[in-house]
């Protein structure tokens, strides 16, 4: 009984892999990001601004999640369910991007860590694993993966972040200086 219980939900899981790897793939760990961001111990207050960009990136990429989670607080009957904040929204989309890990495979997991495991670390039996199988087998072992691909994503992300808003501000700053010195203004007559 146990065995045929193991079977479908590997069977669920299979037939709902597509859909979870495009969300794992999708700029919904955008929403990551920049929670993660608001870490203003971990990553300062340029964190913080710097990864609003990557909140607006995942609600003009999203597939309508934010307004699935506007629909979600709609009360029965109604149609408008209230004041949902962006905060909210963000915090949702952060969640509702952790919790697809479990439908994606371990080497999913280990791809998206862009080689920071090893090569060969992981066995090939445990990487063909969904990482929902694997929390039911080894809970250590996924959490330390989740939490692991979790951080991976929002130190890469902000980091990315600071990086492309120092290059603007620098890219700025060089263009309005080198501007002037190629189109200097002309001298007002007195």
């Amino acid at each position: 009984m146990a065995n045929n219980e193991s079977d479908e939900r590997r069977a669920k899981l299979e037939a709902a892999y597509e859909t979870q790897k495009a969300v794992f793939d999708s700029a919904l760990s955008h929403y990551l990001v920049a929670d993660g961001g608001r870490n203003v111990q971990k990553f300062g207050s340029i964190g913080k601004e710097a990864t609003y960009a990557d909140f607006q990136t995942a609600l003009n990429n999203d597939s309508n999640i934010a307004s699935s989670f506007l629909n979600a607080d709609n009360k029965a009957g109604e149609l408008y369910g209230g004041a949902v904040t962006s905060l909210e929204v963000l915090q949702r989309g952060a969640a509702f991007y952790a919790t697809s890990v479990k439908g994606v495979t371990v080497r999913d997991v280990v791809s998206g860590l862009d080689g920071v495991v090893p090569e060969g670390l992981v066995s090939e039996e445990i990487a063909g694993l969904f990482m929902a199988e694997l929390e039911e087998q080894d809970e250590a072992l996924y959490k330390a993966l989740h939490q692991s691909l979790v951080s991976y994503i929002i130190s890469s992300g902000v980091g990315d972040s600071i990086r492309e808003q120092g290059a603007k501000a620098v890219r700025g700053g060089l263009e309005a200086l080198l501007d002037k010195r190629n189109n200097p203004t002309p001298a007002v007559a007195a």
